[in-house]
């Protein structure tokens, strides 16, 4: 037994909700209304009250929905005897829903780029304190990569993902083929027992250098724009945070070079 809220009461639901019900009401339809479209759809012209009896619901409320459909352009209606018959138009109507969704959403973005140039006379450029995110657990590595990952520039690591290759090589693996997608130039210092397995790249995007002294390298740190993403996946210290300020950047990049001029090749 299946129910539904309408008009602040409860009804029962005599059939099963289709898969195609969660669908329609993405398509601005409410819950009420997809039901009684499938349903009318595969009755066929139908008086209200077959369909209200179908879905255990008043007449009163079958009629209302049919009413709310056909001004939706999905159902249109006849007159049999004394009686107001519904019938859904053809499926290929539902096309003329998205074609408003998108009329409405072209219009949300021109009323934003109004608002966007209000709210900027506002912005403080200058805000001194940094914006810092936590994440949580492997989905949250996932989502801090995807901030890093939000628009073509440059990146510089010290970079530790051939040491979580083997606690996590899908995500490492995932990120490096979408960095080499998405980044115009990446240089990396990676941890020196791991130079045999990258002596042979061809990529011309990638520069990696080695640490003279430091072996193993148990956290990534990578700098991109005004970002600084900070990981580690060990057991006893796993973590992930993302730093976003202008200046902290600017300087871990410099550190950075510093680094990278002092590694070796």
């Amino acid at each position: 037994m299946y129910y539904f809220w309408y008009t602040g009461r409860v009804f029962s639901n005599k059939i099963p909700m289709q898969s195609g019900i969660t669908f329609l009401q993405s398509l601005w339809l409410e819950a009420i209304e997809a039901q009684i479209y499938e349903t009318t759809l595969s009755l066929g012209t139908v008086p209200a009250s077959i369909v209200a009896n179908r879905l255990g619901i008043p007449r009163s409320s079958a009629r209302y929905t049919c009413e709310r459909l056909i001004k939706k352009g999905l159902m249109i209606w006849s007159i049999q005897g004394n009686t107001k018959i519904y019938t859904v138009e053809n499926p290929t109507k539902l096309y003329s829903l998205v074609i408003e969704q998108e009329e409405a959403l072209e219009k949300k973005r021109e009323e934003l780029g109004g608002v966007v140039k209000n709210f900027q006379k506002l912005y403080n450029p200058f805000t001194s304190l940094p914006k810092v995110t936590f994440f949580e657990w492997t989905d949250g590595i996932e989502r801090l990569l995807e901030e890093m990952l939000d628009k073509p520039t440059d990146m510089v690591s010290f970079g530790a993902g051939d040491y979580f290759l083997d606690s996590a090589p899908d995500l490492v693996n995932r990120f490096r083929r979408n960095a080499v997608k998405q980044y115009k130039n990446v240089k990396i210092i990676r941890a020196s027992k791991y130079r045999d397995r990258h002596m042979n790249e061809t990529n011309q995007k990638y520069k990696t250098h080695y640490f003279r002294l430091l072996e193993e390298l148990k956290i990534d740190i990578q700098i991109v724009e005004d970002k600084i993403s900070i990981s580690s996946i060990e057991k006893e210290w796993a973590m992930w945070i993302l730093i976003k300020h202008k200046k902290m950047a600017e300087a871990f990049r410099q550190i950075f070079e510093e680094v990278w001029d002092n590694s070796l090749e």
